[in-house]
């Protein structure tokens, strides 16, 4: 995977995660790749889209809203752990 795709993973993540944008607006946003060549970017691509689907449940649970967001933060650090490596 080119280094760009990663960092703009990156920053789609970060942005969800801080309400810069819209979990659908980073889905429609992520780069056209090939995720089954990289693992940790499937599960990131699953997670955000999890978060996408649940929506409702987060405007109605502030304490499951901030777990999920932790997991997609946890990503973030994983991908960015990964790509110094």
């Amino acid at each position: 995977m080119k280094p760009e795709h990663r960092e703009q993973i990156v920053k789609l993540l970060e942005q969800v995660v801080t309400n810069e944008i819209t979990a659908k607006r980073a889905i429609d946003s992520w780069p056209n790749i090939d995720e089954e060549q990289d693992a940790l970017i499937k599960s990131a691509w699953h997670e955000l889209y999890h978060f996408y689907t649940d929506e409702d449940i987060r405007k109605k649970d502030a304490a499951y809203d901030q777990e999920r967001r932790e997991v997609i933060s946890k990503f973030v650090q994983r991908i960015k752990m990964q790509t110094d490596n």
